[in-house]
């Protein structure tokens, strides 16, 4: 499997799209399954152990893909950006920008509310933060709208294989 890539198990299916699940990485590495589509969401939760049982992050995600094999539910697919500039443009969306900015916010509010609002102590310091935080706030919704602008199909996944035919088990 391919470094930019992952594979799913297809759970519902319309027109031109797919809905995947994926087990996030390391949930299945030392799994006892003869068969890959056997684990049931509650399988997974039992394995994850106490580390995941603090933390209660999900190991289950479900996306939209576009099917492009004409893969069908109980299918697991192999699933891969349009282009290694996507994935470019979404870290740089929801990481780079995102920090950018709250540095910004925390130079320039600190700057600003010393000079313009005669704040002094720890009354910069919030100011910082809340300039810092309200910067990145507002580059997530600018992605939000970004995405949702180009209807998302820059950085929707597309099936290009499919690994196992759930039909070949009937």
């Amino acid at each position: 499997m391919a470094k930019d890539s992952t594979e799913g198990i297809v759970v519902g299916q319309t027109d031109d799209r797919v809905r995947v699940r994926i087990y996030r990485t390391g949930t299945c590495e030392n799994c006892n399954c003869i068969l890959s589509t056997a684990c049931s969401p509650e399988e997974v939760e039992k394995r994850r152990g106490m580390l995941g049982e603090l933390f209660r992050q999900t190991a289950i995600l479900e996306i939209e893909a576009l099917n492009a094999v004409g893969a069908a539910p109980g299918d697991r697919i192999l699933l891969q950006l349009r282009s290694d500039r996507a994935l470019l443009k979404a870290s740089a969306l929801l990481y780079f920008i995102p920090a950018v900015l709250f540095l910004i916010g925390v130079f320039a509010g600190g700057w600003w509310s010393e000079r313009y609002w005669g704040l002094s102590g720890d009354a910069v310091i919030l100011a910082q933060v809340g300039i810092g935080v309200g910067l990145m706030a507002l580059s997530f919704f600018g992605a939000s709208l970004y995405a949702r602008r180009r209807e998302r199909t820059e950085f929707t996944p597309i099936a290009t294989k499919i690994v196992f035919k759930a039909a070949d088990l009937r």
